[in-house]
């Protein structure tokens, strides 16, 4: 690491909600980044475990740990805002209090920044590992097919800075991920997360770095950090509600995208795309549910996005039972 690199100060934001069990290995594995002048800030989302004493002992151990009791509107969002809002570093970091950093996530990251001051943001791929069995079950990047295909220039062996349309590419496929990231805190200004959503936040907030702030990204394809499935994790596969949420959430924000920025041709076209296929995704969750009203509702919302066999297949499952 070169002198300018170890004179920059990071911030690290860790929210939590009753991870007692884990916050210690996520925090050491901050602290075992190499990287002298790091503030670690966990917001408490309102834990009712031992998340408090065990933070206390690792605050007894590090100055640079700040416990803070979140304020502001409860859930990830709003725990993340409050470490922004308290954060004095040059630059912003995040994690999850059940995933851990691996080795060279912080330093590597810096060196880039030190060497391309025209990036503003780096984020990169992370394992997904069950945590009870101990078993990796995929790379995140390895899910991905947009991501690949965008133009881009390598600046460093395995690093990748992006030179493509982020708005068109990141609503049809979340590759951005917080935990991921590292962002230089002077180019996202006073954006915080939006706190009226609880999925596709980490998504959101880049899209508004890149169309508010003009922020440029670059990605490192190397895994940065280790994501743990286990049976407290927010988000459950098979959640017939966690699938109606998390597509509500994605039309919430393509609303607010379509009024707030001004959107060219194509990409108000790619999002009338998106529209018709969630709803008709939304129709089938109605009507798994039993709640054929609402899904003949949805079916014909979908219909003002434009219409196609699809559309007609679903009316007729709404109308017909057992079609």
């Amino acid at each position: 690491m070169n002198n300018l690199t170890e004179k920059v100060k990071v911030t690290v934001v860790i929210p939590t909600y009753n991870r007692a069990d884990f916050i210690a290995n996520a925090v050491q594995s901050i602290l075992q980044q190499g990287h002298n002048d790091v503030e670690i800030i966990i917001v408490d989302d309102g834990s009712t475990d031992n998340t408090a004493r065990v933070v206390g002992v690792l605050q007894k151990q590090h100055s640079n740990i700040l416990y803070c009791s979140n304020k502001r509107t409860k859930g990830p969002s709003g725990a993340r805002n409050t470490g922004i809002i308290q954060a004095s570093g040059e630059y912003l970091a995040f994690l999850d209090s059940d995933d851990v950093w691996l080795a060279g996530h912080l330093t590597n990251g810096l060196e880039i920044f030190t060497k391309y001051p025209e990036i503003d943001i780096l984020f990169g791929n992370f394992n997904v590992v069950d945590f009870q069995a101990g078993k990796h079950l995929y790379d995140f990047f390895g899910q991905k097919k947009i991501l690949h295909a965008l133009k881009s220039v390598q600046i460093s062996p395995g690093f990748k800075m992006l030179q493509d349309n982020l708005f068109e590419a990141l609503i049809q496929e979340n590759f951005f991920h917080l935990a991921s990231a590292i962002i230089r805190k002077a180019s996202a200004h006073n954006i915080l997360l939006d706190e009226s959503i609880m999925f596709s936040e980490d998504r959101d907030f880049g899209i508004r770095l890149y169309k508010e702030e003009n922020a440029t990204f670059a990605y490192r394809e190397d895994p940065v950090f280790v994501m743990h499935r286990h049976d407290a994790n927010l988000n459950r596969d098979g959640d017939l509600h966690k699938s109606e949420q998390l597509i509500d959430a994605h039309l919430y924000l393509w609303r607010k995208y379509l009024t707030s920025y001004h959107l060219s041709h194509h990409e108000k076209k790619i999002l009338a795309k998106l529209f018709a296929n969630r709803l008709l995704k939304l129709s089938a969750i109605h009507r798994k549910q039993g709640h054929r009203q609402k899904a003949l509702v949805s079916t014909i919302k979908s219909f003002k996005y434009g219409l196609s066999l699809n559309h007609f297949e679903q009316l007729a499952r709404v109308l017909v039972p057992f079609v």
